[in-house]
């Protein structure tokens, strides 16, 4: 899998595997080894990409130049960066942070580096927050005037009014994590203009995933990871903007699960795209392999990903064979995740 990025304004972007900065390869959640290396004052390194510098990226940073390429893999296989770096396999998925940046004409957003004044802004001149967003389901968004002070259940009400989902049924979530009956909007850092998901009719010990499709979905085997793949040659360019030109404020986190092929159609309605086929066939075609013209020299920025193995690696230490020779079965869980020389694969089984 590869990231194509298209932007005309200046952004900065984490990227995060299953929760592990795809750059530095540090945990989204600082764990005891990363406060430890900034309390003994070791500098912190870019963990971003800079649009619309950087045109993509394919996979995790190990080395100056080169990263190796995202696999897809199941969720809990073992395989997954977030599993290989954290011990432990509890997001999945991908994770993306966009911070914008200042920008120099913004007549409805108060910039840090002017005066009111500077901004058009009169004695006497009102600003109405922006109104809170309810995401309801399949893309529905519905309004809510903004106000810090509103409680869960008055959005709850709100919602209710609204679309007539009984409240003691909703359950409300920002940023992953679920409101409280009882609490403020405050107490979550709630600012005008997030976004809140509204969950309905969700049972007992079920998982929430972000919108697939507009609609939700609770069945955990449904959701990949990511694991590491073959390496490729790709830099990552170093940020040359001064640092306070990124509106940390403004930053917004999404998630997005992947799913496997066999639910793609499901959830979709859709046919599964055709499996692509492997280096080695690409090779014996006798294809060309190509450089990215005019790419500036390597920054030299990469992660702590020597702990990581591939795909094809943690395949011939589970099946003590290598990764050409390892078989696989279609109807074995346990099997090697590669396809090695089974032509069978998931698309297939559909």
């Amino acid at each position: 899998m590869w990231i194509k990025f298209n932007s005309y304004s200046k952004f900065a972007l984490r990227i995060y595997v299953g929760g592990v900065n795809a750059i530095t390869g540090e945990p989204m959640v600082p764990d005891m080894s990363t406060l430890l290396r900034r309390q003994n004052g070791i500098e912190k390194k870019q963990d971003y990409v800079v649009l619309p510098s950087q045109p993509w990226l394919d996979g995790i940073a190990t080395s100056p130049g080169i990263v190796k390429q995202f696999v897809a893999v199941p969720y809990k296989s073992g395989y997954s960066v977030e599993h290989q770096i954290t011990g432990r396999e509890t997001v999945g998925g991908i994770q993306f942070e966009v911070i914008p940046s200042f920008q120099n004409k913004t007549p409805f957003v108060a910039d840090a580096f002017k005066t009111p004044m500077e901004q058009g802004l009169r004695p006497g001149t009102f600003l109405e927050p922006r109104p809170l967003q309810l995401a309801i389901r399949r893309g529905k968004t519905i309004s809510l005037p903004f106000d810090s002070s509103y409680t869960v259940e008055k959005v709850k009400s709100f919602v209710e009014e609204k679309e007539g989902f009984p409240a003691n049924q909703q359950q409300i979530f920002y940023m992953w994590e679920q409101l409280k009956n009882g609490e403020m909007l405050s107490d979550y850092n709630i600012q005008p203009g997030s976004t809140l998901d509204v969950v309905v009719g969700l049972k007992a010990g079920e998982r929430v995933y972000p919108r697939l499709c507009g609609g939700y979905s609770g069945v955990s085997e449904r959701q990949m990871s990511f694991a590491a793949g073959g390496s490729i040659k790709q830099n990552i360019d170093k940020d040359t903007n001064n640092p306070r030109i990124w509106n940390c404020d403004r930053a917004k986190i999404f998630n997005v699960q992947v799913l496997n092929s066999v639910h793609f159609e499901e959830l979709t309605c859709m046919a599964a795209p055709a499996t692509p086929i492997s280096i080695a066939t690409y090779a014996e075609s006798g294809q060309p392999f190509f450089d990215v013209y005019n790419e500036a020299p390597s920054s030299g920025l990469h992660g702590a990903f020597e702990q990581v193995k591939t795909v094809a690696q943690l395949d011939s230490i589970q099946g003590g064979l290598s990764a050409s020779d390892a078989p696989y079965d279609m109807d074995d869980p346990d099997a090697c995740l590669q396809r090695c020389k089974c032509r069978k694969n998931l698309v297939d089984s559909m």
